[in-house]
């Protein structure tokens, strides 16, 4: 043997030799690779003994090139049936190099290839792939042998090589299966791959493998369990193919396993687990999967509520009567009595009540019991009564037929859980019910043998001591609503009051924020009264609120809310002509010429003044006439309308007349007004005199300018001595700067001209003190007047009226002065009085004491934002036939930021202040003045 080996080995080298001088791109046929034995069957059809360098020689595809893992050997099955190569081995020149496993099969026409290790990675063409069972094939790139045998040891293939294996690439047949050997690289089909395990040498399977079928995963289905139920389940599949299968699972819930096909899980909290995956693959491929959802309910916890009180006995006569409806019945005065002892609220929608024989009693949709609550189903009848504010009902099917010498109560949920149940004998024939003591746990026993009970023989809703259960709800009492009031001022409005409480309990009624002239009257059960006498001087609308509390416990209550409007009384409807003047002098007049007079008529009333005629009439009424305005009209409440006449003298001589109105007056109707004019043939200009109000005052300073006769052919014209003139009769001038003015007056008719002039008549003082004002409004100026008229000194306000503006503030509450400057007409005996409001809050008082313009001063604290000030003749007075007028007129309102915050610097007690006039002091620092005494004291103002 070793003889033929030696042999062989230097023929090789021989071959070698010769196969070199050929050149390198010689093909290596069987004369060089010499095959030594070979079958039709199985064939050696590639090797690699020299892997290239890098991954170029990853021949395994592991991604790791390896010198001795990388090395292969292709077998190629060249029959037409299968072969089984079960414990066939390869062997190199040194020993056996691998044993092929059992069931190795190759198909026909298929291969197989060992690889020298590693962990070979791909399709390989689909052919079978093993690696050197020895741990290595060991293939000598310079030359070696490659021997097949079978499991009896012979000899199957073998073929030696010699050095030109050393080439980075493998050795294979071209063609596949039958030809020669050459390098991988050289075959133009090869495309310059270095190798081809699996395949032939253009990378083509050596069989079509069959199309596979992947497996079909059986539905799993999502699971629905409660906590601490066990879920297991197995998870099954079929391949066509009878392919491997392997099972997989993802997203499994904490604390579950997939072993072996199943599933194993004890949940131990509620939830719902998504997206778990259940798959299986055949090794080829085919895939398939089940994706579920698993519903973890909570455990069935069935809530504490138990069956407390029963009464199947009720006793005889009105003692009986359980459920107070005034009749005892046998039948409807039993009752159970049902208590929730548990934590949370219990919805017993669909609950039941059973005896022995069926159910009795099933609780309608949305019964609620709260913790601690209690409900009592009686047999029947009209339940009357306290009841512990428990809940009450009747037997759904008419009767609880309980049997007073035994009989078995159950209580059951919705879907059939007993809840509770109680079993007695003769014991519950005793004329009275059997109750658990203590309330809620404990045993039952005979309603009055129990001490707290106090010899009672039932307590339906409460506890055995009579007491409501702790969890009993209290309804709160219902008030009747009362629609919004109103009330004339001195008179009287009762409103009656009505509540209601549910659970009957007594009710107390009271009211919030009632005014001074309101009563309340609670006259018990829930009845009451209001009663408001209101004076005049509560006119206005108040909020009155109306609260009935019951006397529970923890008291419930129910309020209502309307408005009381106080009206004023009626001011009796009535009109009232006025006019300034009895008498209207024309002044002197040239004969044949005119002179022109307006007469202002006024309505004081609250009604509409309805002027049915204006004549004139006298002795020389042809000399005055009506140019306009005249006849009928009417004139509004507080309205005016001008009446305008003209006198034309048609001799010399004073001539006299009447304006006669006719109006609905019915005190001065007809009104007569007398008009007087001189004629003249010729006129002497006289030159009249001038007065102004205000003459002194701060900048801007509004004057009004009058004087005292008038002629009907002159023109006038007026120097206000800072510039500016007017051609009016009574003009008004606004000084814009401080100085002394010196005012004239020049009348002019066509045959002479007259001066008057006045110096220092106007002083208009330096307002160096007082700061800028916010605001400032002559009185014309102001935006609401409800009654009045124009004066030289401002607005004169009539009929008690008012005028009204509005200012802003900003920044804080602070204290803001206002000085309003006004004359005063005295009249009735009493100046008028003056009242300043802001925001319709009274801030002061003044009697305006000075027919001159004077500045009275008054203190607010205002907030930030938008106000009304708001002035008001409260005393207003006139008397027609005396024309006794007392009048109030407003020359300017202004408003100075006071610059003081609401909380004071520092306070004083008044016995701690420097003068003292007279008095004495008492106790905590109180000051008793008297004797017309006063205090004061001084302080400094530090500007920051």
């Amino acid at each position: 043997m070793a003889s033929f080996r030696t042999f062989l080995l230097s023929l090789a080298s021989i071959l070698i030799a010769f196969g070199t001088a050929f050149g390198q791109n010689s093909p290596l046929h069987s004369g060089l690779v010499s095959i030594l034995a070979s079958s039709d069957s199985v064939v050696i059809n590639e090797f690699l003994a020299d892997p290239a360098s890098g991954l170029e020689g990853d021949a395994n595809g592991d991604g790791v090139r390896s010198s001795s893992e990388d090395e292969f050997i292709e077998l190629v099955n060249a029959g037409t049936t299968p072969v089984d190569l079960s414990n066939w081995t390869i062997s190199d020149a040194v020993g056996v190099r691998h044993i092929f496993p059992d069931s190795t099969v190759v198909p026909a026409g298929g291969a197989i290839v060992i690889f020298g290790g590693g962990t070979p990675t791909g399709d390989f063409g689909g052919a079978v792939v093993q690696t050197a069972s020895s741990g290595i094939l060991s293939l000598n790139n310079t030359g070696d042998e490659i021997t097949l045998r079978d499991n009896n040891g012979a000899v199957v293939a073998n073929l030696t090589y010699g050095s030109e294996a050393n080439a980075n690439q493998s050795l294979t047949r071209n063609p596949d299966i039958t030809g020669d050997f050459f390098r991988h690289s050289d075959i133009p089909e090869a495309n310059g791959a270095l190798f081809s395990p699996g395949t032939r040498v253009n990378g083509s399977p050596f069989i079509q493998p069959p199309t596979n079928q992947p497996p079909v995963l059986q539905a799993v289905g999502d699971k629905t369990i409660k906590v601490g139920e066990h879920l297991s389940f197995t998870v099954i599949a079929t391949d066509a193919d009878n392919d491997s299968l392997s099972y997989f699972a993802e997203n499994l819930p904490a604390g579950a396993t997939f072993v072996n096909q199943t599933f194993d899980w004890t949940p131990d909290s509620a939830g719902v687990f998504e997206n778990i995956i259940f798959r299986v693959e055949d090794g080829r491929g085919g895939v398939d999967a089940d994706t579920i959802t698993i519903t973890v309910q909570p455990a069935v916890a069935l809530p504490a509520v138990v069956i407390n009180e029963i009464l199947a006995d009720p006793p005889s006569g009105p003692e009986g009567d359980a459920n107070g409806d005034g009749t005892r019945s046998s039948s409807e005065d039993e009752f159970v009595e049902i208590l929730n002892v548990d934590s949370a609220a219990v919805d017993l929608s669909g609950w039941t009540v059973s005896d022995a024989l069926k159910v009795r009693h099933t609780f309608a949709a949305g019964v609620m019991l709260q913790p601690g609550e209690s409900i009592i189903v009686f047999g029947g009848g009209t339940p009357t009564g306290f009841f512990g504010h428990a809940q009450v009902t009747t037997a759904s099917t008419g009767s609880l037929a309980l049997n007073n010498s035994g009989d078995t109560v159950t209580l059951k949920d919705s879907v059939g859980n007993t809840v509770d149940e109680h079993a007695y004998g003769s014991e519950g024939g005793q004329d009275q019910s059997l109750t658990r003591n203590p309330d809620g746990s404990g045993d039952f026993a005979r309603h009055s043998t129990i001490a707290s009970a106090n010899g009672a023989l039932f307590s339906p809703g409460t506890q055995i001591d009579g007491t409501p259960f702790p969890g009993a709800k209290n309804l709160p009492p219902s008030l009747a609503s009362v629609a919004n009031q109103e009330v004339t001022a001195d008179s009287v409005l009762q409103v009656d009051l009505a509540a209601t409480d549910p659970d009957g309990d007594a009710i107390a009624l009271t009211a919030l924020q009632l005014p001074s002239f309101a009563t309340l009257t609670d006259s018990g059960n829930g009845k009451g009264s209001l009663q408001f006498a209101p004076a005049a001087a509560d006119t206005g609308t108040f909020t009155i609120i109306v609260v009935a509390t019951d006397n529970w416990v923890q008291p419930l209550s129910d309020s209502l809310t309307f408005i009381l409007t106080v009206n004023p009384k009626p001011i009796p409807s009535f009109v009232e002509i006025f006019v300034s003047q009895e008498t209207f002098d024309f002044g002197t007049v040239l004969i044949g010429s005119s002179a022109q007079r307006t007469i202002v008529i006024n309505n004081r009333g609250t009604a509409n003044l309805q002027v049915s005629s204006t004549t004139v009439s006298g002795e020389n009424a042809d000399l005055f006439k009506i140019t306009s305005g005249g006849g009928a009209f009417s004139v509004g409440p507080k309205g005016t309308h001008n009446l305008n006449l003209t006198f034309t003298p048609q001799s010399a001589g004073t001539k006299h007349a009447k304006l006669v109105i006719l109006s609905n007056d019915p005190d001065d109707s007809p009104l007569e007004i007398k008009l007087t004019g001189t004629g003249v043939t010729s006129m002497k200009l006289i030159p009249p005199d001038i007065s102004a109000c205000p003459r002194t005052g701060a900048p801007p300073l509004r004057v009004g300018f009058t004087k005292s006769t008038h002629r009907s052919d002159a023109s006038y014209l007026w120097d206000f001595g800072d510039g500016h003139t007017s051609t009016h009769r009574h003009p008004v001038h606004v000084y814009a700067n401080p100085g002394l003015y010196t005012v004239s007056l020049t009348v002019t008719t066509s045959s002479e001209s007259v001066t008057i002039t006045r110096e220092n008549f106007v002083k208009v003082e330096p307002a160096f003190v007082q700061p800028s004002p916010l605001f400032m409004r002559d009185g014309p100026d102001f935006a609401v007047k409800s009654t009045g008229g124009f004066s030289p000194c401002g607005w004169n306000i009539w009929s008690d009226g008012y005028i009204a503006d509005e200012f802003t503030t900003s920044g804080q509450t602070r204290w803001y002065i206002i000085d309003v400057r006004a004359a005063g007409d005295f009249g009735g005996g009493a100046w008028p009085q003056m009242q300043v409001f802001v925001d319709e809050v009274q801030i002061g008082e003044r009697t305006v004491d000075n027919p001159l313009p004077t500045t009275y001063r008054f203190v607010a604290l205002v907030p930030e934002g938008r106000h009304q000030l708001k002035i008001v003749f409260p005393n207003d007075f006139f008397i027609r036939e005396t024309r006794d007028d007392r009048n109030l007129i407003v020359n300017r309102a202004m408003v100075f930021d006071g610059g003081a915050p609401l909380a004071a610097p520092a306070q004083m007690a008044a016995a701690d202040m420097a003068v003292k006039s007279a008095g004495k002091a008492r106790k905590q620092g109180i000051w008793n003045l008297y004797s017309n005494g006063f205090l004061g004291q001084s302080f400094t103002v530090q500007q920051d």
